[in-house]
C-alpha cells in the first residue's frame, strides 16, 4: 500500500474514533463559553447622531471614515431619511460612551 493511502486510512480511522467520542485522538481544542448579558441597542435619532458628531468636532466626512460608511450615509442618518444598521448603531453606542474609541483602536489619529 502507498504511504498516501496509509495516511488517508489513518486519518479516517481517527475521524471515526473522534465521532465515537474518543476526544484524545488528533488535535482537540477545549472551548470555554462565557455567559454574558448584552445591552439592547440604543435608539439614536437623527438629532442624536448629529449632536454626537458635532460635539466631538468631526465633519460628516471624517465621522463617516471612522464609522466605515460614506458621507452620504451619515448625511442620511442626520437628515432622518436613513437609520443606522445594527452594527453601526452598536458602534455609535460605543462612540457615545468612549469618544476616543477611534483613536484608541488605531482607526484614527489626532492631526
Amino acid at each position: 500500500m502507498s504511504s498516501q493511502f496509509e495516511s488517508l486510512k489513518t486519518s479516517l480511522e481517527q475521524a471515526i474514533e473522534m465521532a465515537k467520542g474518543d476526544k484524545s485522538i488528533g488535535l482537540v481544542r477545549a472551548v470555554t463559553r462565557k455567559k454574558i448579558e448584552v445591552e439592547p441597542l440604543q435608539d439614536f435619532s437623527s438629532e442624536d447622531i448629529k449632536s454626537l458628531r458635532v460635539e466631538h468636532g468631526l465633519t460628516q466626512k471624517s465621522f463617516a471614515l471612522c464609522m466605515g460608511v460614506t458621507p452620504q450615509t451619515v448625511e442620511g442618518w442626520e437628515r432622518g431619511s436613513n437609520k443606522p444598521s445594527g452594527s453601526a448603531t452598536r458602534l455609535l453606542q460605543m462612540y457615545d460612551s468612549d469618544p476616543d474609541i477611534f483613536i484608541t483602536h488605531g482607526i484614527a489619529k489626532e492631526a
